[in-house]
């Protein structure tokens, strides 16, 4: 008999060889298989260009007194390949017997009845489908690829405890309080070694319990996830975007055909080195989380919004490459840098003169004064909220600039606070939309309407909206109440709005407090070209 562990198997031989025999129960809904849902297979099989095309698990349990297998999930793919290698005229020593529709259904496939073409004949809506599958086979153009590239074919044999009852699970798995995920497919790999001892089983669940609890905090999920990938692919259960971190699928598109598994399955020789490898690929980002500077950096680079990078892969990449934890930070403020470092000519919003700049350094406390603290390195004066080149880099160099703003004045390491990835992320389980918010309003002065760096901010599209065209005054009313009500407004639009960067001995008797002029302007483009230079290569 079959040992009893879940592990892929080759349809064309394995089944052939065991002679194996399936019971369907009566729960089982009968064969529903669609001509779009045959043809799909067979071109996907007749492709193939991989070693394995493996197809979704069948989930059985074995019954000692009947000597058959139940099968809890899979009827249908099941019945697909037996009509398939019937058509094709291949061997097939696996049969199948129906707790209902057996005298029918069952023996219309025993007896081949489906190669029949009178559909008088079909007693059943199950042999209607058979034999409409059977001819939809039949007559494939390209038979020869199909018959040559079965042996490319594999399922997933995923075998319940023969304590457990199949119904229950097979009405969990179908109201989905069950998912047969890559992940759960992946752990059980894990769990039904036979060659570990049950402690190092128990310390695996727990382990891998563990993981999947501090993935569901989602200070800590929306870290990790990249900006651009929110919402285009889910992980059901977390741990998945671990497993294919590990095996070097993160990022790349699966065919469903449960490729993390797969590329397990290969690994399996040896699971406690495999699970010890996958943990310490969570180990690294849990490292990565509680260090602020890579917490910040990498969450960075993970959320921008003129990128579609792969950053995860590529810092995970970087970090094994590196020497030693602080040889991985200089990469990756380097990283930051090179994002924004232009080889144009250096070129200021405006041109501070020594005054300006001086009692800019005597608020700042700082105590050498050079032309260098205050070049424009990074390229904010070529950044336009008007320009379709640079208007996604505005955003994120105010990303970065709120970020920066967080982070400690003085010599200390750790960050008094941390900048909310999660909420920048996602809201109420939707993907956050940001957008640029004109400080001096659109509409103040139509005839000299301001799209640079020094009269923008980030706020959420909704709350950007509430705004409309305001005056400042208004504006910074408005922002206060969304505060108030909970929205997440990054710190930096927070700043603006209360004149935080205006230093008062440089305001001159002119200056309008009702407005954002050009006194405000330049002392907010001044704190940005200086943080950055001050926090970047």
């Amino acid at each position: 008999m079959i040992k009893k562990w879940l592990k892929i198997w080759i349809l064309t031989q394995y089944l052939n060889e065991k002679n194996l025999k399936f019971f369907i129960p009566s729960y089982q809904r009968g064969y529903r298989w669609r001509s779009n849902q045959v043809e799909i297979l067979l071109k996907d099989i007749a492709t193939c260009e991989d070693d394995k095309y493996c197809l979704q698990p069948v989930v059985v349990k074995w019954d000692a007194v009947k000597d058959k297998w139940i099968v809890a999930d899979g009827q249908q793919r099941l019945t697909t390949m037996y009509v398939i290698l019937k058509a094709l005229e291949q061997s097939v020593n696996f049969s199948f017997e129906y707790e209902t529709r057996d005298e029918i259904t069952g023996n219309f496939l025993r007896k081949d009845l489906f190669k029949q073409s009178n559909d008088a004949k079909f007693n059943t809506i199950d042999c209607h489908f058979i034999a409409n599958t059977y001819k939809i086979v039949s007559e494939f153009a390209d038979r020869e690829k199909l018959k040559n590239n079965l042996s490319k074919v594999h399922f997933i044999w995923y075998p319940i405890a023969e304590n457990m009852n199949d119904q229950d699970f097979f009405d969990n798995l179908n109201a989905r309080k069950i998912q047969l995920t890559d992940a759960e497919l992946v752990k059980a790999l894990f769990l039904i070694d036979s060659k570990q001892p049950i402690s190092w089983q128990q310390k695996f669940a727990v382990e891998w319990d563990m993981i999947e609890r501090r993935l569901h905090d989602d200070k800590f999920w929306y870290f990790i996830r990249e900006f651009h990938s929110i919402d285009k692919k889910e992980y059901p259960v977390r741990i998945e975007l671990v497993l294919d971190l590990f095996v070097g699928l993160y990022g790349k598109e699966k065919n469903d055909n449960h490729e993390t598994f797969v590329e397990f399955e290969k690994k399996k020789d040896d699971v406690v080195k495999l699970w010890e490898n996958v943990y310490s690929t969570f180990a690294m980002l849990e490292e990565w989380y509680k260090d602020d500077e890579i917490f910040h950096y990498a969450g960075f680079l993970m959320s921008l919004k003129s990128s579609s990078a792969n950053r995860l892969r590529e810092l995970k990449d970087d970090w094994v490459k590196s020497q030693n934890k602080s040889d991985f930070k200089d990469n990756l403020s380097g990283k930051v840098s090179e994002y924004f470092t232009k080889e144009t000519e250096e070129q200021q919003l405006f041109n501070a003169d020594d005054n300006f700049r001086n009692a800019y350094c005597k608020v700042m406390d700082l105590k050498e004064v050079s032309d260098e603290m205050f070049k424009d390195k990074m390229g904010l004066s070529f950044m336009a909220y008007n320009d379709k080149k640079t208007k996604s880099n505005l955003y994120d160099a105010l990303l970065l600039f709120n970020i920066l703003e967080l982070k400690p004045k003085n010599d200390s390491k750790e960050w008094a606070n941390r900048f909310r990835f999660d909420l920048y992320k996602k809201k109420n389980g939707l993907k956050q939309i940001w957008s640029l918010e004109h400080i001096h309003a659109q509409n103040e002065d139509k005839d000299n309407v301001i799209h640079t760096i020094d009269n923008m901010a980030l706020l959420t599209q909704s709350d950007n909206s509430s705004n409309s065209d305001d005056c400042f005054l208004s504006k910074r009313d408005n922002i206060r109440a969304l505060d108030a009500r909970g929205s997440f407004i990054p710190q930096a639009t927070k700043n603006v709005f209360t004149k935080y960067y205006t230093l008062n001995i440089l305001r001159d008797k002119n200056s309008d407090e009702q407005t954002w002029n050009e006194i405000d302007r330049k002392c907010y483009f001044l704190h940005l070209i200086y943080t950055f230079n001050s926090n970047l290569k």
